[in-house]
């Protein structure tokens, strides 16, 4: 006898459109009445509830908001949701009345444990305008990466000048984060960045947060959380470039070390049309020098393209009293656009 060994099969849920097509696929969510099924003929799709005959998922539960905005638990079949638990309703409850839906965690993690971590890589280009001791408007190259699964989560964003002015890179920005799972209300959090700005005269500066992140609110639609951390950084200035610009400094260090706090509120919402929409701002005062700390916001709106392919929108404002400089407030803003590729 011969042993065949096949992989466990995926999920296969059956969506039959209002005129009579069957497809098999992968239910994703249902968001704001927009049932979104994955197929691997035709990519992920969308359409409204009012639009899908029936609907018969497998493989894990799913909480569903009904138009009442009650919350049940139970499996889609071709009668309509079938609730589980104790309390659970005589008969199934129609298609037409589910607004919201999403698979429960347990279910999720079980079905994404064989195809292990998902990946996000965007590149693309923008522009930067700054002020310092040259403000001016310089062109920003971006390059990013994103993973996650059951075990935490993983953010690398590079952002750098591209033009070569004997100096390279004259300006450049690398952040990395860890963080713990994301369906935990509670997840250890790690951020690591390091920066260059010779327009600031800074040759490098290094940063390390270690903190905690805790989630407010998690749904398949929207997500906000808050991240509360303390860290430290070493930066070095050039004392040469300063001397050489004959400009007021604040101080004669070549080198400054700080101990701060890190606080930032994130917020993430899924708009209509399958469109990411996400906000970041966060705060940093200094707990060695009462006068200084450091601030920023950041939004990114992604829209998908293809099945893999979206694309990225993103704006970044930063803010920093003097640091070396006596009269000059560091403060840039950031523009792009990217290509981002899921897979």
């Amino acid at each position: 006898m011969v042993g065949l060994c096949l992989p466990p099969a995926a999920r296969a849920d059956l969506l039959v459109t209002g005129q009579g097509e069957s497809l098999s696929g992968e239910l994703s969510r249902i968001a704001s009445g927009i049932v979104v099924f994955r197929t691997s003929m035709r990519g992920q799709m969308m359409m409204p509830v009012d639009e899908v005959r029936t609907l018969t998922t497998t493989g894990g539960d799913w909480a569903v908001t009904d138009r009442d905005g009650d919350v049940h638990i139970g499996q889609f079949t071709a009668e309509g949701l079938v609730v589980s638990g104790e309390g659970a309703k005589a008969g199934p409850i129609a298609l037409s009345e589910v607004t919201d839906a999403r698979l429960l965690p347990a279910a999720r993690a079980a079905g994404s444990a064989d195809a292990g971590p998902r990946w996000q890589a965007s590149a693309g280009i923008g522009v930067r305008a700054h002020d310092g001791v040259d403000g001016i408007l310089a062109p920003e190259a971006r390059v990013g990466l994103r993973g996650a699964d059951s075990r935490g989560s993983l953010d690398l964003d590079l952002r750098f000048n591209p033009e070569d002015s004997g100096a390279f890179p004259e300006y450049f920005r690398g952040g990395l984060e860890l963080s713990g799972a994301r369906e935990a209300e509670w997840a250890p959090f790690v951020q690591a960045l390091v920066e260059r700005d010779r327009n600031l005269a800074l040759t490098a500066r290094t940063d390390l947060t270690v903190g905690v992140r805790y989630q407010f609110d998690r749904t398949e639609s929207h997500h906000l959380e808050a991240i509360a951390g303390f860290g430290g950084s070493y930066g070095v200035w050039d004392r040469d470039l300063i001397e050489a610009r004959n400009v007021a400094v604040r101080d004669d260090r070549a080198d400054r070390t700080d101990l701060n706090l890190h606080l930032e509120l994130r917020y993430s919402r899924r708009l209509f049309g399958h469109a990411d929409w996400d906000n970041r701002i966060y705060l940093r005062p200094s707990l060695t020098d009462a006068d200084h700390f450091r601030a920023g916001a950041s939004s990114s709106l992604r829209y998908p393209i293809t099945d893999q392919l979206g694309l990225r929108l993103d704006m970044l404002l930063r803010y920093e009293p003097a640091t070396v400089f006596e009269p000059i407030d560091s403060v840039d803003t950031s523009l792009g656009a990217s290509i981002q590729f899921d897979f």
